[in-house]
């Protein structure tokens, strides 16, 4: 006797050129009367929704918003841009940002991911430098957006960074 593989279970009988052993029962085929036809796994709907924004090379004071354009966008995207912030709607983001930059004294340089305008807990990014050394740090979360929200990063070192670039990068996962 053999079992049906697909979730209908029947037991039935192979014509006698494949006859399945009755003391161990074959699942891997399909019972030929079955109704139920294998469907596969289905995925997450696909989004066309991602931004990136850079600073370009500036010099930015201490405890200010850092500066930035729209390096690419997908096209008719509901991710939206405007006074150096990224604004979405509500739902589930993978947001990356990160700097490159020195200061011209040795110490932290630090940037704050904010949003709306408020530093979010623990998504400040600090990397020690030497005078005018240039360092890179870098961070990804994933965000859920329980309404619009628009996103920046500030400069949080207690000092002028000279960036060669920082950035955000925000794709909507669903």
């Amino acid at each position: 006797m053999c079992f049906c593989n697909n979730s209908c279970n029947r037991r039935y009988s192979f014509p006698t050129q494949r006859r399945c052993n009755s003391t161990i029962f074959d699942r891997s085929v399909i019972c030929p009367q079955c109704p139920i036809t294998p469907q596969p796994p289905q995925d997450l709907p696909a989004t066309n929704d991602s931004i990136y924004t850079v600073s370009g090379a500036q010099i930015v004071a201490s405890s200010s918003t850092i500066p930035l354009t729209i390096s690419a966008q997908t096209p008719n995207s509901v991710i939206g841009f405007s006074n150096n912030a990224i604004t979405v709607p509500a739902g589930y983001y993978l947001i990356s940002y990160g700097f490159t930059g020195n200061s011209l004294v040795a110490g932290d340089n630090s940037i704050t991911l904010y949003a709306n305008n408020s530093a979010l807990a623990n998504e400040t990014i600090t990397e020690f430098g030497g005078e005018s050394e240039d360092v890179t740090a870098s961070k990804t979360i994933l965000f859920n957006a329980t309404t619009n929200t628009a996103f920046s990063i500030l400069n949080t070192s207690t000092n002028s960074v000279n960036y060669t670039n920082a950035y955000i990068t925000v794709l909507k996962v669903v």
